[in-house]
């Protein structure tokens, strides 16, 4: 899934409700027990929510991005939601 909001409707809640609505989905469906993330390091206002959502920083691809004539680290980030009972 990716999230991507045009600039005049940014800072209003829209990703944090989209982001919510696919968590809850996750959370909500026992067999899945993770979920990841990539996100580049110049976005740090999507960082910011992805931690407040409790995702955790895990690690990075350093300068795996190449954006505007800059080189940035693409970072990874995780949550646990449930163990997974298969039987």
């Amino acid at each position: 899934m990716g999230i991507s909001v045009l600039e005049e409707f940014r800072n209003i809640g829209i990703a944090t409700t989209m982001i919510n609505n696919h968590l809850t989905w996750c959370i909500e469906n026992p067999r899945i027990h993770r979920l990841e993330l990539e996100v580049f390091s110049n976005n740090s206002k999507a960082m910011s929510l992805y931690e407040k959502l409790g995702f955790i920083k895990e690690g990075k691809r350093k300068e795996a991005a190449y954006i505007d004539k800059e080189y940035y680290d693409i970072v990874f980030m995780g949550i646990i939601t449930e163990p997974v009972n298969f039987f």
